[in-house]
């Protein structure tokens, strides 16, 4: 791999090859688990040809820079010649770090090449004994880097468009002051730049009017501005509750003429969202340049590690599709390579996956992108970003099984074998229908006349065809080496699945997703934090130095009295978990089951509903009920002798040293249970709630890790920090999940009847 420029440098060739042409970066953050990070970097190696972003960066968990390190490596000394040309930056924060654990990471970037470092201030802790005052501001990282490495690194700064949200202490009042300026943070800027800064990449935003005027400000207390190169960060709208969670996080504003444009009854819909949120990013970015004079013409995407929304952008923007225009046409630099290779593409135009009448506010472009086509002048790019070619069969997707089977589940189902998969290919990793057990088949009816199974028209699968006759009609008419080596990989089978498997988990994941997805887990990627500061954790969690005080708070969590947990950092309770918020309040109360996330069940209730529907209209969904929960480990030896004698029920159980589970094991993958499915018109089955072995080894961890940040916020030895830190020390996480999804109180009142043992946590 080379990195002989950094991202200035980098830029500054750019500028004198293509002017002020537009360019991108990608930001992708350590997977999980294992799989998700195999799966990463095969994701890496594709986004990377389609879209030649000027460099890609990692981010940096404060509490495990290890992950990071991890995934650095697998990228640079990948032997695969698209990593090449790909500069790459580490996200770098400075608070709660300790200068062997910087130092560790800036030797470990110098012997892997790396030569840009994103320097961050990361999420302060009051009371840390860890802390390291040295770093309070991430102009002291600028600075030390700069002092211990003189010019070994091109640092990037921050900046936020709308101002950083602070709680500053005032010793006057005894209170905090919550303050967001963005004219207060450009003196910050200003003074990371002159400490040694040399690019800037904004926080995401979704008010094109407040970054222009931050802008215009920028320029006018930088004389010298046009030497640091400004990039805005844009976060594709994948996912709505995904969307407002990260914009009330950020503490950035949503202009009512975007909200506007998600009228309530699509909002569950994954895929009209996203529609819409492609056409939003377009204008957003095609409005910055402009407005700027093209001086603001690199763009930076938060990826969330996805990449159909992504490659979906670039290829709808007439002014990003010059990023493959230029790549075409370019083969004398070689740092611009020619590349053509997309995973993406879009619903087909006679197979749109909604008929839902929408508002009026909706723009109907936003509903039928799929036929609005920007012209490209390579043919072949225009393909494989594009909509798949009509493709009867799907051809090149190598499957375990191809014949018809009989199925006993009481839906529609029409799910893919798992893909034969060779240890020693590149392959990307994909779950197999037989991954997920569903366990239902004794409490349901079997079909009269059960579906078979079909091979159908997938706009996925024939996506393979579409991107061949592509590379045939290029490789006439000119030699190009990725081209080559892509058209080698598909005609030989070694990776046969790029028209069909590559999308499998293309929306946010969340940690209750696929674990083999890169995007399993926290949308951010930096870890475990309590997400709000700690006089606010004290002001909503209070002091809590005893069993029945922490009860309280997490009754107060589901009575709406405060909006968040340290586990649960979504704003309020849902209309669904309202159904069973009495129920949960009785565990807490009654079993000192101590909540932390749960769904109803639900049995073929329409898509369209209310409180239970997702996914296009005209569908059913489909829920297990479960809740997760800490217990005591004398409680829960009581529950486990209950729970083993009933078949309907499942489980998962663990501490940071200690796991078990009910659930068999599906060879070596781990054992999983899928919770939440919904059946749709011409659509296979979509799983989107899945509990798994390995996410709840992995969430475990984190989990585990709160209850420590928790007690952070505490004075050292004080009795709240004493008592959180014997909750550490004594719980244990449960996941259980009830079969039987036809019985709405099955699991409650399981639950919540009399075992004859009481057991006190204390």
């Amino acid at each position: 791999m080379s990195n002989i420029l950094n991202i200035s440098n980098l830029y500054s060739k750019k500028l004198t090859t293509y002017g002020s042409k537009p360019s991108i970066s990608l930001e992708f953050f350590p997977p999980k688990t294992k799989t998700g990070l195999d799966n990463l970097i095969k994701r890496i190696e594709r986004l990377t040809i389609a879209v030649q972003p000027i460099f890609i960066t990692i981010t940096y968990s404060q509490l495990n820079n290890k992950k990071t390190l991890d995934l650095l490596e697998m990228i640079i000394k990948n032997n695969n010649d698209v990593f090449k040309n790909v500069n790459i930056c580490c996200h770098l924060t400075c608070t709660n770090s300790s200068y062997q654990v910087i130092n560790e990471t800036l030797d470990k970037c110098l012997e892997l090449g790396i030569k840009n470092i994103l320097a961050l201030r990361g999420d302060s802790v009051e009371n840390d004994t860890n802390n390291n005052t040295d770093f309070r501001y991430a102009v002291d990282l600028v600075r030390y880097i700069k002092k211990r490495h003189g010019d070994d690194f091109c640092i990037g700064v921050a900046a936020y468009p709308e101002g950083h949200y602070n709680n500053e202490y005032n010793s006057n009042t005894n209170s905090y002051i919550s303050s967001q300026s963005f004219r207060e943070d450009l003196v910050y800027l200003k003074e990371k730049l002159q400490a040694g800064a040399s690019f800037i990449i904004t926080q995401l935003f979704y008010n094109v009017d407040k970054f222009l005027q931050f802008y215009n400000e920028y320029k006018s207390i930088i004389p010298d501005y046009k030497k640091y190169l400004m990039i805005p960060g844009i976060m594709p709208i994948n996912n709505f509750m995904i969307f407002n969670r990260a914009t009330k996080l950020a503490h950035v504003d949503i202009p009512k003429h975007i909200i506007d444009r998600f009228p309530i009854d699509i909002r569950n819909d994954d895929d009209q969202v996203r529609n819409i949120g492609v056409n939003i990013m377009v204008e957003i970015i095609e409005r910055i340049y402009e407005k700027t004079n093209h001086e603001v013409n690199v763009f930076h995407f938060y990826t969330l590690n996805l990449e159909k929304s992504i490659a979906q952008i670039i290829s709808k923007s007439t002014l990003l599709s010059q990023i493959l225009e230029d790549s075409d046409s370019d083969e004398s630099d070689s740092s611009y390579e020619d590349a053509v290779y997309s995973t993406d593409d879009e619903v087909d135009e006679g197979e749109e996956t909604s008929s839902k009448t929408l508002n009026s506010n909706i723009k109907t472009s936003d509903i039928n992108n799929s036929t609005s086509k920007p012209l490209h002048t390579s043919e072949d790019i225009k393909l494989a970003l594009r909509k798949d070619s009509d493709m009867e069969e799907d051809e090149d997707i190598i499957f375990d099984s191809d014949s018809d089977e009989q199925l006993d589940e009481p839906v529609d189902i029409k799910t893919f074998k798992e893909l034969s998969i060779d240890p020693n290919s590149d392959k990307e990793i994909a779950p197999s229908s037989e991954h997920y057990s569903t366990k239902v088949q004794q409490y349901n009816k079997k079909l009269t006349n059960p579906p078979k199974r079909k091979r159908t028209r997938s706009s996925q699968s024939s996506f393979t065809s579409g991107l061949l006759s592509s590379l045939d009609k290029n490789l006439k008419r000119k030699p190009i080496k990725q081209h080559k080596k892509l058209f080698r990989e598909i005609s030989k089978g070694t990776n046969p699945q790029l028209g069909k498997t590559i999308l499998w988990d293309e929306f946010t994941n969340g940690r209750f997703g696929d674990s083999r997805s890169p995007a399993f887990g926290e949308m951010d990627g930096y870890g475990p934090t309590l997400k709000v500061a700690s006089h606010k954790a004290i002001e909503y969690w209070g002091n809590p130095s005893n069993i029945m005080h922490l009860i309280e708070v997490f009754e107060q969590y589901l009575l709406n009295s405060i909006p968040v947990l340290p586990w649960c950092d979504l704003v309020g309770i849902t209309p669904e978990t309202g159904l069973i918020q009495e129920q949960l309040l009785e565990l807490i109360n009654d079993k000192q089951m101590l909540t932390t996330s749960s769904q109803p069940s639900c049995n073929g209730i329409s898509s369209d509903d209310k409180i239970f529907g997702w996914g296009p209209s005209n569908g059913k969904v489909y829920q297990k009920a479960f809740v997760e929960f800490f217990i005591s480990k004398e409680k829960w030896k009581i529950l486990r002798e209950r729970l083993d004698k009933n078949e309907k029920f499942g489980y998962y159980c663990g501490n940071t040293r200690h796991f078990e589970t009910s659930f068999k094991n599906n060879k070596d993958s781990g054992s999983s249970c899928v919770v939440t499915w919904g059946v749709f018109p011409n659509s296979e089955v979509q799983q989107t709630t899945i509990l798994e072995e390995e996410s709840f080894k992995a969430w475990v961890e984190e989990a585990f890790q709160l209850w420590k940040e928790w007690a952070k916020i505490f004075p050292k030895n004080s009795n709240s920090q004493n008592f959180i830190n014997q909750c550490y020390d004594n719980l244990l996480l449960v996941e259980v999940v009830y079969h039987d999804y036809s019985d709405f109180d099955g699991l409650w009142n399981f639950l919540l009847e009399d075992d004859g043992n009481e057991v006190d946590m204390n």
